[in-house]
C-alpha cells in the first residue's frame, strides 16, 4: 500500500468514526488533557481498523462514557458491522435503546450461558419459559433483575440452573443440524485459509519505525517543551552561573572548579535526562499491549522509534544550560575545548536517559521507578569519585567506581579542564610546594583526581558503550514484561 493509499484510508475511518473534529488535537493522558472519553474511545477503534480486520472485538467500549456518547458509539459499532465488519461486544447494563441496536445476543450470568441468538427473539424466548418481560420495560434490566431479585444465593444458583437447563433443552432440538452447518463452513474456512498467506504485520520494520517517530515527536514536544521546563533550565544555569562567576585560574578555586564541572554534568546531563526517560513506558503500556496484540507493529520498531526521537528532546535543555552556564563560570575560553565539553555532556545525557529507559522498562510501577532511580542514581554519584576520592574509599569496594559511568564523565571534563594549561599558585599555603613560586601544570592538578581513563575520547566511548547497554537491557525487559498475553 502506497502512501497516498495510507492517508487516504486514515481520512475515510475519521470520517466513519465521526473523529474530524479531533483530527488535530493531542490524545492526552494523564498528565496533559487531550480528547474526550468518546473521541479516545473512537480513536482506539479506528487505530484496529487501519489493519482492516475481519473481526473487532470491543470490552465494555461504553465503560465511563454518559448514555448520549455511549449510545452513538454503539451506533458507529453497528454502522461497522453492516459494512461488513464483524462486530463482538461486552457490555454491561445496556439501556433500552442500546439493546436494540445489537443483531445478535449472548447472555452470560455466573459463566453460564442463559440465552444465544437473535437479540429481537430473546424477549419472545424467555415469554416462552414463563419470564414475560413488561411492556415499555428494558429487557436487559429485566433479564438481571430476574437474578439479583432472588431471595438469597442458594435460590439464585437454583434460578440461574434451571435457566441454563432450559436454554440447554432449547438448543438441543438443533445442535445436530447447526453441528452439520459448522462443520461445513469450517471446512470451506479451512481451505481458503490454508490458500491464502497472511502478513503478521501490514508494513516494514522501517516504515513502523518512520509512522511511530513521527507519533512520537508529536507527543514528546508536547510534554517536553513547555514554558516551565525551559524555565527551569535557563533560571538554574543562570544560577549556576552566577555562584561561579569568572572564576580565576589559580589554586584556591580548584576545589570549585571541581563542583562546577561535577555540578552541570550531574544536573544537565545526568538527573534531569533519567527523570523525564522513567515516563517512557508505563503511561505508554496499555496502548503498546494493545496495538502489538492486534499486529500494528513490531516491538523493535516501537522501541528504536522512542529511543531515536527521544535524543534530540533529551538534547535540547543541556545544550541550553551549558551555552550558559559555562561561559559565565569562566572555563577554558577556547572554543573546541567548550564542543568537547558540549560533547561529553550530552553523550552522559543519552547514557542517563538510557538508564532511565532501563529502570522504566524494568519497573512497571512509577512510584517504584522513581524511588530505585533516586537511590541508584545517588550510588552512582558517591562512585563518581567527587565526594570521596577513589583511593579513599575501602579496598573491597573501590572496585565499583568502574561501574559509575559519571566517573568517566568527570573525568573528561577534568581533562578537558586541566590538561595543557597553568594556573596560579597559592604560595607558601600551596598544595604543591614542588610549584610554589611559580604556576601549577594542569597535569600536576589532574594526577590528584583518580583519573581512571587519561583520554577524553576514550572516557566518551565507555559512557557512550554504557547509554547502548542500558538500552538493549531496557529492550529485553521491555519484550519480557510488556508481552502479550495469548
Amino acid at each position: 500500500m502506497s502512501r497516498k493509499e495510507k492517508k487516504s484510508r486514515v481520512e475515510d475511518i475519521i470520517q466513519v468514526l465521526n473523529l474530524s473534529k479531533a483530527k488535530n488535537t493531542i490524545i492526552g493522558g494523564p498528565l496533559i488533557r487531550g480528547v474526550s472519553g468518546g473521541e479516545r474511545k473512537r480513536t482506539n477503534i479506528a487505530n484496529e481498523l487501519l489493519v482492516s480486520p475481519s473481526l473487532l472485538l470491543t470490552d465494555e467500549p461504553t465503560s465511563g462514557l454518559d448514555h448520549g456518547t455511549a449510545l452513538n458509539l454503539l451506533k458507529t459499532l453497528k454502522e461497522l458491522a453492516h459494512a461488513g465488519l464483524t462486530v463482538i461486544t461486552t457490555i454491561h447494563q445496556p439501556s433500552s435503546q442500546m439493546f436494540h441496536l445489537f443483531d445478535r445476543l449472548v447472555l452470560l450470568i455466573d459463566g453460564s450461558i442463559v440465552y444465544e441468538g437473535d437479540a429481537k427473539k430473546s424477549v419472545d424466548y424467555f415469554a416462552g419459559i414463563g419470564l414475560t418481560v413488561p411492556s415499555y420495560h428494558n429487557p436487559a434490566d429485566f433479564m438481571m433483575g430476574l437474578v439479583f431479585n432472588q431471595p438469597n444465593p442458594e435460590s439464585r444458583k437454583m434460578f440461574v440452573d434451571q435457566l441454563t437447563d432450559d436454554w440447554k433443552e432449547h438448543r438441543q432440538s438443533s445442535i445436530e443440524k447447526t453441528n452439520t452447518a459448522i462443520k461445513k463452513e469450517a471446512s470451506e474456512a479451512k481451505e481458503i485459509a490454508d490458500s491464502v498467506t497472511v502478513k503478521k504485520y501490514p508494513t516494514g520494520t522501517i516504515s513502523q519505525t518512520l509512522t511511530l517517530g513521527n507519533r512520537a515527536i508529536i507527543q514528546t514536544k508536547g510534554q517536553s517543551l513547555t514554558f516551565i521546563n525551559f524555565f527551569q533550565t535557563i533560571a538554574v544555569a543562570l544560577i549556576t552561573g552566577v555562584l561561579w562567576w569568572q572564576m580565576e585560574p589559580n589554586e584556591a578555586r580548584f576545589r570549585d572548579r571541581f563542583g562546577a564541572l561535577f555540578f552541570i554534568l550531574v544536573f544537565s546531563g545526568g538527573f534531569i535526562p533519567m527523570i523525564n526517560s522513567l515516563t517512557s513506558f508505563p503511561l505508554e503500556k496499555v496502548v503498546l499491549i494493545r496495538e502489538r496484540a492486534s499486529g500494528t507493529y513490531r516491538l523493535s520498531a516501537y522501541f528504536l522509534a522512542k529511543t531515536l526521537t527521544d535524543i534530540p528532546f533529551d538534547f535540547i535543555f543541556p545544550v541550553i544550560f551549558v551555552i550558559i552556564s559555562y561561559w559565565m563560570i569562566g572555563l577554558r575560553k577556547q572554543f573546541e575545548r567548550f564542543l568537547i565539553f558540549l560533547v561529553v555532556v550530552l553523550v552522559t545525557t543519552f547514557t542517563s536517559s538510557g538508564f532511565g529507559l532501563m529502570l522504566s522498562a524494568c519497573v512497571k510501577d512509577l512510584r517504584t521507578a522513581l524511588t530505585l532511580s533516586t537511590v541508584t542514581f545517588l550510588i552512582i554519584m558517591l562512585l563518581a569519585g567527587f565526594y570521596v576520592m577513589i583511593h579513599h574509599m575501602p579496598v573491597w569496594i573501590r572496585w565499583t567506581h568502574y561501574l559509575a559511568y559519571l566517573k568517566y564523565g568527570l573525568d573528561a571534563l577534568v581533562l578537558n579542564e586541566f590538561e595543557h594549561r597553568h594556573f596560579n599558585s597559592s604560595g607558601e599555603r600551596t598544595n604543591f610546594p614542588q610549584y610554589q613560586d611559580g604556576q601549577i601544570p594542569g597535569e600536576a592538578v589532574i594526577n590528584t583526581q583518580d583519573v581512571v581513563v587519561y583520554s577524553i575520547v576514550g572516557s566518551i566511548f565507555i559512557i557512550f558503550a554504557w547509554g547502548i547497554f542500558f538500552r538493549v537491557i531496557a529492550f529485553i525487559a521491555l519484550k519480557y514484561n510488556y508481552k502479550i498475553k495469548k
